[in-house]
């Protein structure tokens, strides 16, 4: 009866992750270093304007990589607060999801849901 709740817990963590646009923050965060990385490499930029430049990337990066840090905070503090409930509600089904084995069990469960949700949904 364990598996159940941590098969339940571990398909809710993957549509909580799913909609976070977490992949989308990471791909302007590397746009920005790339775009970066061409001004500095660049011969036909002066280093005036190398100098002018920069530290607009670096605050955009620093900002963009500060947005990808807080959609996984609160990725974590969702998932932790999931866990709390179920370990209110079943503890013997947390006891699992901490355990080795659960741990495992989860990681291949998600994996599943989680390719298998992209090959339906785009469908």
């Amino acid at each position: 009866m364990i598996w159940l709740p941590a098969l339940l817990l571990s398909c809710l963590i993957v549509e909580m992750f799913a909609h976070i646009p977490i992949a989308q923050s990471a791909v302007l965060t590397l746009q920005s270093g790339a775009r970066a990385r061409r001004v500095i490499l660049s011969p036909g930029i002066s280093d005036h304007w190398k100098e002018r430049v920069m530290p607009v990337y670096a605050l955009r990066m620093g900002r963009q990589w500060l947005v990808l840090a807080g959609y996984f905070a609160i990725f974590a503090v969702v998932a932790a607060g999931a866990m709390a409930i179920m370990e209110r509600a079943m503890p013997e089904a947390a006891l699992f999801m901490l355990s080795a084995r659960g741990v495992a069990f989860g990681f291949a469960v998600s994996i599943l849901y989680f390719c298998g949700r992209r090959r339906f949904v785009r469908a």
